[in-house]
């Protein structure tokens, strides 16, 4: 039998819950904006835009060695953000091709501030995919920047966060969606406060080729909102779904996790999780570290927390957690190693006259960072098998990272299909970091196992974005996934939790400054789940 979840009020002297507090998420729930267009969740997945007309189309007339041969061109606009779809017509990553799109804007429709650039006068800014100024071997690119104009020219390149700019989808595609603020933008001019914009798409490749767009004009639909805080006045529910019980899957980031566990433990415990898998748990926390951490208040008044640590990962290892009742561990998912030769193989394909061969080297060393349990969240009598995980990272499509993670894929994929071939069909819950900043090939992998992903939205923001950092030339993005055995389970509520998205709110729920919330670069991530 289930251990009974421990009375919360428990839990309320030391830490406020969210019981009772109305849900209101206007700028999250699905559907059409007040004016009848579409609401753009800035998801990679476009199904919004099939309303929005075209903007611009161009022709396929990019010169040989482009990266890619733009087609249309869609803008849409909320009191938040200005959105753009863009059809590129090559398969590529938006944040790493071999060459830049520039979009120059004239983001106040006045041509006569900013700069002129070619025959585009009135530019105030330029925002670059694959950023130019850090350019990786092969003519690659790195990150998104942006870079002001004016009567001058453009300046350097900058961050894009300041500009709360969101690029999707991180994996490598031949469509892009876009997002850029309204308003003030932090150390500089509010953008895109007039009544119209002007833009158009711009492309270098790194071997010479090039491409661009006629100028697009585009009259905004709506009235840009009076305050950049998209959380400002939103109450939100953070309680489990009817009948679910509840996963929070998290990439604790080495040794952060280590260091600030106190700061773990309260964010955990607001969410209030039936089971937990972390990955990339340090390598010297110890068994020991982890009975200690999940002993402690507040999380371990939520209930007698029992855990499986994996052996496999080396630096990084995955960790399975459930409160109340029994955890068996999975042998075939505790010390995961590539099969014999694999690493081999890759190894002669993608190292010569690189370094990275070490990191193969450390692979073939240390196998892939993950674990496996069997138990019981919801008190059904059957088991369910929960694996977290964590793929290499970074890279681009068709790069040295990207092959590593199909091989990860496929070995954690070959891993559960033995459980399957002994047991028969059983439930399985998948969750971590994919790291998919190459192709979408690692997570197709997992799908031909028998996996669905749980699609959910941030709470606030409308995206799907579960990293981010504001030190990186990467904008944020959605590198976490959970993946289910969809003949058994049902995903009945998903979201990304961004503590920093709480405003003045870490005082009275966590307990914290909101300054004080720097723990992991991924934020965790709610998964409620109900057996069929």
């Amino acid at each position: 039998m289930k251990t009974p979840r421990r009375d919360r009020t428990e839990v309320r002297g030391r830490i406020p819950v969210w019981a009772g507090i109305a849900l209101v998420l206007g700028l999250a729930c699905q559907g059409s904006s007040s004016n009848g267009l579409p609401e753009v969740r800035t998801d990679g997945r476009f199904d919004e835009w099939r309303e929005a007309p075209v903007t611009v189309d161009d022709p396929g007339d990019a010169s040989p060695g482009s990266p890619v041969d733009f087609g249309a061109l869609r803008l849409l606009d909320d009191p938040q953000y200005v959105h753009l779809a863009l059809d590129v017509g090559a398969t590529v990553n938006a944040q790493s091709m071999p060459g830049t799109i520039s979009l120059p804007f004239d983001a106040d429709g006045d041509p006569a501030t900013g700069g002129t650039l070619g025959d585009m006068d009135g530019v105030d800014l330029i925002l670059e995919l694959s950023r130019r100024d850090r350019p990786r071997p092969g003519g690659y690119g790195a990150g998104v920047g942006i870079r002001w104009v004016d009567s001058a020219g453009p300046g350097p390149v900058e961050s894009a966060y300041p500009a709360d700019v969101v690029v999707a989808p991180t994996f490598a595609a031949p469509r892009f969606e876009i997002r850029l603020h309204r308003g003030p933008v932090p150390g500089h001019r509010s953008i895109f406060t007039g009544t119209t914009l002007r833009v158009r798409a711009v492309v270098e490749g790194s071997s010479g080729g090039s491409d661009r767009t006629d100028i697009a004009t585009y009259r905004f639909r709506t009235s840009r909102a009076s305050t950049r805080a998209r959380n400002e006045g939103v109450p939100v529910d953070l309680r489990r779904a009817a009948g679910a019980f509840r996963v929070v899957q998290w990439n604790v980031s080495d040794e952060s996790f280590r260091e600030n566990p106190e700061l773990y433990n309260r964010i955990l415990a607001v969410l209030e999780p039936d089971v937990i898998l972390l990955d990339e748990v340090y390598g010297t926390v110890t068994a020991d570290d982890l009975a200690t951490f999940f002993r402690t208040a507040p999380l371990g008044l939520l209930g007698d927390w029992r855990f499986v640590l994996g052996f496999s990962g080396g630096r990084q290892r995955g960790v399975v957690a459930t409160r109340g009742g029994a955890i068996r561990p999975e042998s075939t998912l505790l010390d995961v190693h590539y099969p014999p030769g694999a690493v081999d193989r890759l190894e002669v394909e993608l190292s010569p006259g690189s370094d990275f061969g070490a990191t193969l080297e450390l692979e073939r060393e240390r196998g892939l960072p993950t674990a496996g349990a069997w138990l019981d969240p919801d008190g059904k009598g059957a088991d369910i098998l929960f694996v977290p995980l964590d793929f290499q990272s970074g890279g681009y499509d068709g790069s040295p990272e990207d092959r590593l993670r199909e091989l990860q894929a496929q070995t954690l994929a070959d891993r559960l299909s033995r459980v399957v071939a002994v047991r028969g069909p059983v439930p399985i819950v998948v969750a971590g970091d994919l790291n998919l900043v190459g192709s979408r090939r690692p997570l197709d992998l997992l799908r031909a196992a028998g996996l669905a992903v749980a699609e959910g939205y941030d709470l606030w923001n409308r995206t799907q974005t579960t990293w981010r950092n504001p030190a990186s030339a990467f904008t944020p993005g959605r590198l976490d996934f959970a993946l289910y055995v969809p003949r058994f389970l049902r995903v009945a509520r998903a979201f990304p939790f961004e503590p920093l998205g709480l405003g003045p709110d870490p005082v009275r729920t966590l307990g914290v400054e909101a300054r004080a919330l720097q723990t992991s670069d991924h934020v965790p991530v709610v998964t409620d789940l109900v057996r069929r």
